[in-house]
Order: C-alpha cells, then structure tokens, then sequence
C-alpha cells in the first residue's frame, strides 16, 4: 500500500506585507492631511470668535445709538455737543470706547428759487429746504474695541430730525 503524504506548502518568495519606505510614504501623507485639518480648524476657531466679537459689538452699538438718539429727541440739537467720546459705564464693557459726531445737513435749494424770489414767484420749496436743514442731522457714532493699534471700529450712521426746529407753516385754506 502506498501512503501518500500530503504535500507541505513550499516557501514562496514574494513579501507578504509593506515594506518600511510604504509605511514612511503613508505615515508622512497622514501628517499632511491632519496638520492641514488642524490649520482650517484653528482658522475656523478664531473666525467664530471675531463674528462673537462684531455681534456683541453691534448690540452695544445699537443700544448706545439709542441712548444717543432719545437725548438729542429730549434736548434739541441745540443744546448738545456735536463731537464727543468717552467709555462706556459697565464693567463687562470695559475694553470699549465710543465716539460720536452731530453734523448739519444741507439741503440744497431747489435750482432757480432766488431768481423766483427775485421776479416775485414762488418761494416755498427754497423755504422748506432751510427748514428742513436746520431740523435735520446727521449721527455718526464708532464703537471700538480691542488695542488702540489695532483700530478695530464699528461705525453707525443714523439720521436725526427734531420737530422742535421745523418752523409753522400757515397754509391758507382757499374760500
């Protein structure tokens, strides 16, 4: 009887794995790859907290508008200083500052209204163009915030009118 040996399986020479410069090769792609992520992820961070920054600011901003805006209503322009700055009161906004500047507009004339005066014509339009200037202005109010250096600033701009300046005008009725 023949006895037949199951055959071992004979040593083949090809590698069955990476070798060590593939490994090197992956390892150096995956570095690149996580420090790229890292990066955006760093620059994503500090974009949030910049918009953080110019919503908060915006709201101090608004509100200060608003204070701005009531005292002007309650005083008249005449009473008030048409440049000013200072900080503001609350702690938590201690490292904000604020300026403003009142400045008067002019409404131009309508075109030819002194040569109406002149002929004797109409002379309203010229008329309610002063008026409206004198009644009328203009509030630039800047936020800053961060170093000086910087000069990081949020700027609001916001028409005034104060009925107390408008004239009366008498219009008369037609019989």
């Amino acid at each position: 009887m023949l006895l037949i040996r199951p055959s071992l399986p004979s040593r083949c020479s090809c590698s069955c794995g990476f070798s060590f410069v593939e490994i090197m090769a992956a390892l150096a792609i995956l570095a690149i790859t996580l420090v790229t992520v890292i990066i955006a992820q760093s620059q994503s961070m500090a974009l949030v907290e910049k918009a953080r920054d110019i919503s908060f600011v915006t709201e101090v901003a608004r509100t200060k508008m608003a204070e701005l805006e009531l005292e002007f209503h309650s005083k008249g322009f005449g009473e008030i200083d048409e440049n000013m700055s200072g900080e503001f009161e609350e702690e938590e906004l201690a490292d904000l500052r604020w300026s403003y500047e009142l400045t008067k507009i002019e409404i131009p004339g309508v075109a030819g209204s002194e040569k109406a005066a002149a002929s004797g014509g109409p002379v309203g339009l010229g008329m309610i163009s002063d008026a409206l200037s004198k009644s009328i202005r203009q509030l630039q109010l800047r936020v800053y915030w961060g170093s000086e250096e910087k000069g990081e600033y949020l700027e609001i701009v916001s028409l005034l009118t104060n009925s107390k300046e408008l004239p009366r005008i008498n219009v008369p009725s037609k019989s």
